[in-house]
């Protein structure tokens, strides 16, 4: 049931936005202005939508709700006092949020022309809606900001699962069939220990002995790789050898050739030959194996270290120095499951880079922005060259990629909040806007863009710290 004209009026004088009116006035709006009422759950206004006025909200309670990348952001929440609406009619631009009633709510709304109106006669009233929408914008930003940083934390959270599952899993498989090698191993070893070989032949088994870990490290290309195992498998099944398809892999790794093998035959004698290719190919197994399980362990440990440094970075406040060649690794090995397939990433580090006055989990953040965009400019394939040097009393910066570029009039808007060439869903428009912030409000740096087609280059310039 719609209140009268008095109560009306009395309850706009408790509004603060109307505090500046004459009595006049307040009569005079409380007579033109809407009356207009809501159930929990009704949409107010809905975000895209024209403006039709500033809604001052008499009783009940709304929230403030905005759509970004595809999910619902909660703004705020208003009850009584207070207004929505007003951004629209300031910037003569479509609805940026929708309004949701929480409860049984009551609103007056007031037109366009009288908002702007009131607007001209109200000086207070200017200075009131001035100080409310700029306290809004920083809630918003900082909401919006704050959202994009745990978006940004859990699509690395999943990445980081990822990369972890893979050595991980490979670990328990590579120790049982290590276990299984090491017990065969020792029975080649007992055969070519009863060969009882002498001078040169017995020489050679120490030696290859010797080099068989370092062998089992090496790496050909899959090519050759694959042309040199059908021609060792060949040449062990025209032998006499049992399972010479097993026994070529490991040898061809190691970099075994025909005519190495043919040499070793010619030193250590035919009887001689089979027993030692046998154990020489399981023991090239057994030390590839422990080179597996190395490579695991070094990956896990990479990323864990990685990730207790992003950890240790998030907690620590304030400023320090940076080390920016070791921050810029790190972001590499937290985004590699993004890097590792169809991307050729060079990296061009000076060994002797100064360190940054900053604050290294913002840092970090900034090149994690600019690689994953690097990336998806690419759609995954492509040259990525992240560069870092020092030039005078500066550390400069620069991750290029090979994607299709970006027109000038892109170009001059990729740092504003919320512009965004990404469809609906798939970006937010707030990366670039917070590295700029970070770099040249935190940083005292600069972050600049230039782009053509096949070639763009995100240039960040930092001043090195005072010896």
């Amino acid at each position: 049931m719609s209140q009268s004209p008095s109560a009306v009026t009395e309850l706009l004088r408790r509004i603060p936005l109307l505090s500046d009116l004459t009595e006049t006035d307040l009569h005079r709006l409380a007579r033109t202005a809407n009356h207009v009422r809501a159930a929990p759950g009704e949409l107010v206004m809905t975000q895209g939508d024209a403006a039709d006025g500033l809604y001052l909200v008499l009783d009940g309670e709304v929230e403030v709700l905005s759509v970004q990348g595809g999910e619902e952001v909660l703004l705020s929440v208003e009850g009584p006092g207070s207004f929505v609406g007003e951004m629209a009619l300031l910037e003569e631009s479509p609805r940026s949020a929708s309004v949701r009633a929480v409860v049984d709510s009551e609103f007056l709304v007031i037109g366009p022309d009288e908002f702007q109106g009131l607007l001209e006669k109200s000086p207070g009233t200017s200075m009131s809606m001035l100080r409310t929408v700029m306290a809004r914008l920083r809630s918003v930003e900082e909401t919006l900001v704050e959202r994009e940083k745990l978006a940004a934390l859990g699509t690395l959270t999943a990445g980081l699962a990822h990369e972890l599952n893979n050595p991980a899993a490979a670990l328990p498989r590579t120790a049982q069939h290590l276990s299984e090698l090491i017990g065969e191993w020792g029975v080649r070893s007992a055969e070519v220990e009863c060969l009882e070989l002498e001078g040169q032949a017995e020489e050679r088994i120490r030696e290859l002995g010797a080099r068989m870990s370092q062998s089992a490290e090496s790496q050909i290309d899959r090519l050759q790789l694959a042309d040199a195992e059908r021609g060792l498998e060949e040449w062990l099944e025209q032998r006499g050898f049992e399972d010479p398809w097993d026994l070529a892999p490991p040898l061809a790794t190691a970099g075994w050739t025909v005519e190495g093998l043919e040499e070793l035959a010619e030193r250590l004698g035919r009887p001689a030959l089979q027993p030692v290719i046998n154990w020489l190919a399981v023991g090239l197994m057994v030390h590839g194996m422990g080179a597996e399980l190395r490579r695991s362990a070094r990956a896990i440990s990479e990323v864990v270290s990685a990730i207790r440094m992003y950890a240790h970075q998030r907690r620590a406040a304030g400023s320090g120095r940076v080390d920016v060649a070791e921050s810029i690794m790190n972001a590499l090995t937290l985004l590699r499951h993004r890097t590792k397939d169809g991307v050729d990433l060079r990296t061009e580090i000076s060994s002797d880079l100064p360190p940054v006055l900053g604050n290294a989990a913002d840092l970090s953040q900034v090149w994690t922005i600019l690689i994953e965009n690097a990336v998806d400019a690419m759609d995954g394939t492509g040259t990525l060259e992240v560069e870092a040097v020092s030039e005078g009393e500066e550390v400069i910066v620069k991750v290029t990629d090979a994607g299709p570029g970006m027109p000038s009039d892109v170009r001059r808007q990729i740092f504003d909040p919320f512009f965004t060439t990404k469809p609906p869903g798939k970006g937010t428009g707030l990366g670039l806007a917070i590295a700029h912030r970070i770099i040249t409000t935190d940083h005292r740096g600069s972050i600049g863009c230039q782009s053509q087609p096949g070639r763009t280059v995100f240039t960040v310039t930092l001043p090195r710290a005072d010896p």
